[in-house]
């Protein structure tokens, strides 16, 4: 039995629920990336600390498959730094540019692009990215393989 899977960013809302949505993402997202990052590396951390355990071994030199890893790659980023992560996602991962913006139109919907786009243009990504740099400077030149 095929089942359609579908993004949050596709469910359906009103103008006014998505420009809502739209306004309160930005102003939570804005006020808050260094959080952000601070928590999501130690989240991170934790989460290894108890992989480690159970392995009982370091989690360095592994591969790493994250489903779902989003649209800057995040846990990624910080796993990376000492193994090989693969992230699979339903949405295409935006390339830059007006091709990545127009091939993300086209793959994910207006909804994800438009929200991509906005987070670029208000810069909450590099705003997010230069708090994860500076966090953890290590995760600036990792490589991290994408699948769709």
């Amino acid at each position: 039995m095929a089942t359609d899977m579908r993004s949050y960013v596709n469910v359906p809302l009103r103008g006014w629920q998505r420009l809502r949505e739209l306004t309160t993402l930005y102003a939570f997202r804005r006020r808050l990336q260094a959080d952000e990052a601070r928590q999501l590396v130690q989240g991170v951390r934790e989460h290894v600390a108890r992989i480690e355990s159970a392995l009982g071994e370091p989690l360095h030199d592994k591969q790493i498959l994250e489903v779902g890893p989003g649209q800057l790659l995040k846990r990624a980023r910080v796993l990376a730094v000492n193994n090989s992560v693969t992230g699979i996602d339903l949405d295409e991962l935006p390339s830059g540019g007006l091709s990545g913006f127009l091939e993300t139109w086209r793959v994910n919907g207006s909804v994800r692009a438009l929200k991509t786009l906005g987070r670029q243009v208000l810069g909450l990504d590099r705003q997010f990215l230069q708090s994860l740099h500076a966090i953890l400077p290590e995760a600036r030149d990792v490589q991290i393989m994408f699948r769709r």
